[in-house]
């Protein structure tokens, strides 16, 4: 018999439109976030409700200690301890209007937050 071990999970999910971008963007992000013991897994689900978007980039802070491991659905980058980003592959780099783009990454961190300062090819979102 093979013993199974549950390991307890936080899940958060927030959605973060920026009532300053809200106005002039119809693009909302929703960060995923499961954290586990030393990391988390986490995904970016990108909603366009406007004009569409050819081509996107996405920046945001983690806790330092955070290190990037797997990514799927996009290139992403820890130009700094404290800083990450996203841009889009071949396949999903146009957002059409009522459409979603997700991606997702693992990462070996102490803690995981839901960060606040998403920006969407250099604004809120």
């Amino acid at each position: 018999m093979r013993a199974i071990t549950a390991v307890a999970a936080l899940v958060a999910v927030v959605a973060l439109p920026s009532p300053a971008a809200a106005a002039t963007s119809a693009v909302t992000c929703q960060y995923i976030v499961n954290s586990y013991p030393y990391g988390f897994t986490a995904s970016i689900d990108i909603l366009n409700s406007g004009p569409r978007l050819d081509g996107w980039s996405l920046r945001w802070s983690v806790p330092e200690g955070t290190e990037l491991g797997s990514v799927w659905g996009a290139r992403m980058t820890q130009p700094t301890p404290s800083e990450m980003t996203a841009t889009n592959v071949v396949w999903n780099s146009s957002i059409a209007t009522g459409s979603r783009v997700v991606f997702g990454w693992t990462a070996r961190a102490a803690t995981s937050i839901v960060p606040t300062d998403i920006t969407l090819n250099g604004a809120p979102c």
